[in-house]
């Protein structure tokens, strides 16, 4: 019994193997297409990927020529484009130098009109001034030249006038001055009315009944009018030696020459002469107050200080009094009188 289940199993087990060998037999051509298959869907994916890759390829190469055309053509554009611009600057460079041109020819232009204008002011201002002063004095004082009138004095002495104004204008810096500030207008005002009530207050002041000549100074004046004198000529001088001062410390060396160079030209122009060529007459040497006035205003010509614009409207008030009283007598009047 034993041998015959012994005998049952073996070939039970023969005939399973059997079957499990025909089953891988008929597996194998299954898997091989399933290889082939694969191989082919493989085959498939790297030709898609290949062409993938040649069309990336071709169309980065396309975009590439196409960005270097671009280049090509935005390189063109921007010399066209940089060429413009340079024209376009280059005439903007031309019209901005033409209108500064035409702008520093508008301001020249101004500045020449001003000037004029504050020329025909000072001219305008010194002839009323001299009008008002001696019909004033008319009415008012004896002490003055009472057959002068003042048609006589623009008829024959109106061009002297306008050339001591033109020298007192220029010398003086008068053109500087901001004549549209009300403070220079009113320290003007001041300054030549002082002046103009100082000396026609000297008729009440006994020691000052003397005029400035070499005759009485050495005959007739007082010790009084001596200190005086001493008094004023310490009070011009300190305020001329304070001019040159400012001028010095600050720096302006080119204007300190000039400033020199102007006083010794007055000198030699309006003084020397009288003292070197005129030896015979020189005794009779009137030193009129309308000259003092006009030769040391036209000095005091800071003008952006306000007490040198008060001492030149000062003495120009003196020389609008003296011309206005007593006329505009040469230095040598009293020689020319009597001879």
């Amino acid at each position: 019994m034993m041998m015959g289940v012994n005998n049952n199993n073996a070939s039970d087990a023969l005939s399973s193997a059997d079957n499990s060998s025909n089953n891988d037999d008929l597996r194998r051509p299954l898997l091989l297409i399933d290889d082939v298959e694969a191989v082919a869907v493989a085959n498939r994916r790297n030709s898609t990927v290949s062409s993938t890759i040649e069309e990336e390829e071709e169309e980065s190469q396309d975009e590439h020529e196409n960005a270097i055309v671009d280049v090509d053509v935005d390189a063109d554009v921007d010399v066209e484009t940089e060429v413009v611009i340079d024209d376009h600057l280059v005439r903007n460079n031309d019209e901005n130098e033409d209108d500064d041109e035409d702008e520093n020819e508008n301001e020249n232009d101004e500045i020449i009109i001003i000037i004029i204008i504050k020329f025909l002011i000072l001219l305008s201002m010194t002839f009323l001034s001299i009008a008002v002063v001696h019909i004033i004095v008319g009415q008012l004082f004896n002490d003055r030249d009472q057959s002068l009138q003042i048609w006589q004095i623009i008829l024959y002495e109106g061009d002297s006038i306008i050339r001591d104004c033109f020298i007192f204008f220029i010398i003086g810096r008068v053109y500087k001055q901001p004549l549209k500030n009300i403070n220079t207008i009113c320290i003007w005002f001041i300054g030549i009315l002082i002046a103009n009530l100082y000396f026609e207050c000297q008729n009440y002041i006994w020691f000052l009944q003397h005029s400035v000549s070499l005759y009485e100074m050495h005959c007739i004046w007082p010790w009084e009018l001596w200190l005086f004198a001493i008094v004023v000529v310490v009070l011009f001088s300190s305020i001329f030696i304070a001019h040159i001062r400012i001028i010095y410390h600050q720096k302006k060396r080119n204007q300190f020459k000039i400033k020199i160079i102007e006083i010794l030209s007055c000198l030699l122009l309006f003084i020397i002469p009288l003292i070197v060529v005129k030896q015979n007459e020189i005794q009779y040497l009137h030193f009129h107050h309308w000259f003092a006035g006009w030769f040391l205003g036209m000095h005091f010509n800071l003008y952006d200080k306000w007490w040198s614009i008060g001492c030149m409207a000062y003495c120009y008030g003196m020389y609008i009094n003296g011309i206005a009283v007593y006329g505009r007598d040469p230095l040598l009047t009293y020689y020319r009188r009597h001879s």
